[in-house]
């Protein structure tokens, strides 16, 4: 009965690796919006530690999905939403690298500054913009690759 367990093999990660970047970058962009209007130090490395493992993610998805464009060729709703698929998801990957890049400054700038009461809202709010996009096109990404899964949905 056990031995059943082990014997399952997964023949592409891009599904399983998908559903990191997709949470993480949701949850990145809604606690970023906290952020924002907060400046909370606790609520900028929370931000930070989500965006790290959400880019972490992306590039995972992105890198594991090529194998899987390779094996789902012919798949006629493949086909069709397969290159706006890719393009999304590496622009996904592109701005939520961006955003982490810049996080990681913003966060490695504040710990120099002693005066957190005359921080700019500015630098804040640009940041935490990237990610609310980095969270969108993430979410409209999955939308489209769950539609090449499932296909597309009746009215």
């Amino acid at each position: 009965m056990f031995d059943q367990l082990f014997d399952y093999e997964i023949p592409f990660l891009h599904p399983i690796a998908v559903h990191f970047p997709l949470g993480l970058l949701l949850i990145a962009g809604i606690v970023a919006c906290i952020w924002m209007f907060s400046g909370s130090r606790m609520w900028r490395h929370t931000t930070l530690v989500l965006v790290f493992f959400g880019a972490t993610g992306s590039v995972f998805a992105f890198l594991t999905g090529e194998a899987l464009e390779e094996d789902a060729e012919g798949v006629p709703i493949v086909d069709q939403f397969v290159e706006l698929h890719e393009k999304l998801g590496r622009l996904t990957m592109i701005v939520a690298l961006v955003s982490l890049v810049a996080l990681g400054y913003h966060v490695y700038k504040r710990r120099l500054v002693t005066d957190e009461a005359n921080e700019s809202k500015w630098p804040r709010f640009a940041i935490g913009l990237l990610i609310v996009v980095s969270a969108i096109l993430v979410a409209v990404t999955g939308h489209i690759g769950g539609t090449m899964v499932w296909g597309v949905p009746v009215p």
